[in-house]
Parts: C-alpha cells; structure tokens; sequence
C-alpha cells in the first residue's frame, strides 16, 4: 500500500489512515500508522504500540514491521501529535488533569470523557472495521513516554479490551498510592482498592532494558517523585515492579505481572520491539 494517501482498508503492508474522533468534542484526529502482516486474516493478533515522546509514528510502525511480518501480528501505532495532545499531560498522563488555571495551580481533574485514555478503544473498533477482524482484544505495547500512557491507561480504566500489557522503559511510574495526588499516584482520583486489585490481576509485562542507565538523560524527569523512584529509567522500573508486587499482596490481590530484562537494550525504539513483540506472540501462543 502506498502511503501517500489514507488507506480506506487495512491489508498486508505498511499504511495510514486519518482517525477522526467523532466521540471527542473537540473534534481531534489522529494518523494511525499501521503494518499488516502477509497472509492476515479475520483472526490476526492486534498489538497498539505507543511511541515515545517524540511522537514519530511512522518510524515507530517500521521499527516494528520485520517482527510484525514474522510473528503475524497487525500492529497499530496511533500517532499522538503536539497539536491534539500537546506536552507529556495530554499524552504520557492521559490529560487527567486540567491546565494550570491563572495562579499557577493545577486545574483539578477532568471529567473521565475529556481524558486521552479511551481513544485507543474507538481507534480499536475502527481497526477491527477496516480489516474485518474478528478480535475482541488487543495487545498493548508502550516504550518510554507511550510506556507512561500504557500503564496509566490500563490502571485507571481497566482497560477491558486488552488481552496483555508490555509497558517499557518508562521514565517514572504512577505509584498505586492514594496519598499520593496524579500523576505521581493516584490520589484525588477517587480509585477504589477494588480498581488496583484488577490491575494487579491482569497478564502484564514490565520490560526493561538492562542498559537503560543514563542518569544525565534530557528526557528523564528530576521531579522529587521521580527520583525517588531511583536514578535512571531501569531503576525505576524495578522499584516499581518491587512496590506493586508489595501492594498486591498486602491488597490480598493475586500479581500476575511478569520482570522481563533486555540484555544489553538501552533506551532505543528498535532494540525494545524484537523482545516486546516475542513476549507478545508467546503470550498469545499460550506459551508465557
């Protein structure tokens, strides 16, 4: 398919479309970067994969392409541009929280249809519409900033149309602490214990490269909550694994989550989609 014009089916290839968000007031669109992979049918695996924050969609659908073809998976990358879900509070924190008001203070909380989470499901549906897909769920992989996204989104609405989680190499997490106010925690938000236990119980993945260490990266948050959750991302990562593990079980809660570490992966879109997409196609396979 070519790419120079949207595509109204999805079929074997590498393509776009434009997604226009009827359900949104604001009337926001969305380029959805897609690879299909050869011989797709009606039952081929769905993986959303969230690009980082340098919102490069197209060169994160192709960093994609060789392990979709191989693992027959159709993989989506909606692409979150600056101009519909400006700053890391409408994309990485899902625009829970409203703009500073004119004092400098936050805004307060959004109501839940102005939040950024539940476009995933309505550009699902019309993926499923363009492909004929028979799938109800689909896989959910997020690196960096699309990582943030991934494990707020699948927290706070329980994410009920995903089958498995593999958030990656986030740089800071949202702890499953009330006392804690959004984005650093889930304070303010009104969740209830009830709403953790179920995150705690999905299939999720927490996928970490080992040499994801740079402390001096520009893009790593220095904000007293993030730091406290260790210097670099692959600290962070396991401190978080290691918290929500404790909360589970002090919750009562079954864990299913699951540390996967990337030898040798740093903080690179390519390294994380080999490994990201065979934890995937084995979890599908029922063989993790």
């Amino acid at each position: 398919m070519g790419e120079g014009q949207e595509n109204s089916t999805i079929e074997p290839g590498s393509g776009r479309f434009l997604f226009r968000d009827t359900a949104d007031a604001t009337g926001k669109s969305l380029t959805v970067w897609y690879r299909c992979p050869p011989g797709a049918g009606p039952d081929t695996p769905i993986v959303f994969a969230l690009h980082g924050f340098d919102r490069a969609g197209e060169y994160f659908r192709d960093c994609w392409a060789t392990h979709a073809d191989r693992e027959g998976l159709l993989v989506v990358v909606p692409e979150f541009d600056n101009g519909g879900f400006p700053g890391g509070g409408a994309y990485n924190y899902g625009n829970v929280i409203a703009d500073k008001i004119d004092n400098g203070e936050e805004g307060g909380v959004n109501p839940r249809a102005l939040w950024s989470y539940p476009v995933l499901d309505r550009v699902f549906e019309t993926v499923r519409d363009r492909c004929g897909s028979n799938r109800d769920r689909f896989s959910l992989f997020g690196h960096s900033a699309g990582g943030q996204f991934a494990h707020r989104y699948l927290a706070l609405t329980g994410a009920p149309s995903v089958d498995i989680a593999v958030p990656t190499n986030c740089g800071w997490y949202m702890a499953p602490d009330a006392a804690m106010p959004f984005p650093a925690g889930v304070g303010g938000l009104e969740i209830e214990n009830e709403t953790l236990i179920r995150y705690f119980e999905r299939p999720v993945v927490l996928l970490l490269g080992d040499a994801d260490t740079d402390e001096n990266d520009s893009g790593l948050s220095r904000a007293p909550e993030a730091m406290a959750q260790g210097p670099h991302r692959f600290a962070r990562g396991q401190h978080y694994f290691a918290l929500c593990r404790d909360t589970a079980a002090a919750l009562g809660a079954a864990f299913n989550w699951r540390l996967e570490i990337a030898p040798g992966v740093g903080h690179d879109d390519a390294q994380v989609a080999a490994p990201a997409a065979r934890i995937i196609a084995d979890y599908l396979a029922g063989r993790g």
